[in-house]
């Protein structure tokens, strides 16, 4: 064997470290809904490039609900290591509740609070209707509160309140 040729290699036993997030939550823009994009990476002490594969794959549309998502990073000896993290797609319910919480933290008159507050109730009033079909209901009664905040903005409540209220009652009504 000559000398200046002899090459030494350790042999590679220790798995990947793989990263996932703790958990993902984001907001449904359909019945569908929503696409959700996160980050799964990892790092080896030999392989500098360790492949991550996960399932379902980020960017994928996760259904409302929980979805769990495995992933997996392999290294180039075939040493791998596994993790699960949940994707909570949150529906119309759980959004109209933030919808709720935000038109009572707005500094505007009681009586305006009060009249957006109400409508806001009576879409969940419907939505929990809907359960038994009835979803253009839900959704008239968006549009009425939709209206109403139109006709507050810039007066009761500032245009920017007004668009973020419109926002997510558009996101819910989609």
């Amino acid at each position: 064997v000559d000398p200046n040729t002899l090459v030494c290699q350790l042999a590679d036993t220790s798995p990947p470290v793989l990263t996932v997030p703790t958990a993902v939550t984001a907001d449904a823009t359909s019945p569908q809904g929503a696409v959700v994009s996160y980050q799964a990476s990892a790092t080896d002490n030999v392989d500098p490039n360790p492949a991550v594969a996960c399932a379902p794959p980020s960017g994928s549309t996760f259904p409302i609900g929980t979805t769990a998502v495995t992933c997996t990073a392999t290294d180039a000896a075939g040493n791998s290591a596994s993790a699960t993290f949940q994707v909570n797609v949150r529906g119309a319910a759980d959004q109209l509740s933030d919808l709720i919480n935000e038109v009572q933290s707005i500094n505007a008159k009681q009586g305006v609070v009060n009249s957006l507050d109400a409508k806001l109730q009576a879409v969940q009033d419907a939505l929990n209707a809907a359960n038994a079909g009835n979803r253009a209901d839900a959704c008239n009664k968006l549009d009425a509160f939709i209206n109403e905040v139109q006709a507050q903005a810039g007066n009761a409540i500032t245009v920017d309140q007004a668009n973020e209220l419109i926002a997510d009652a558009n996101r819910i009504k989609a």
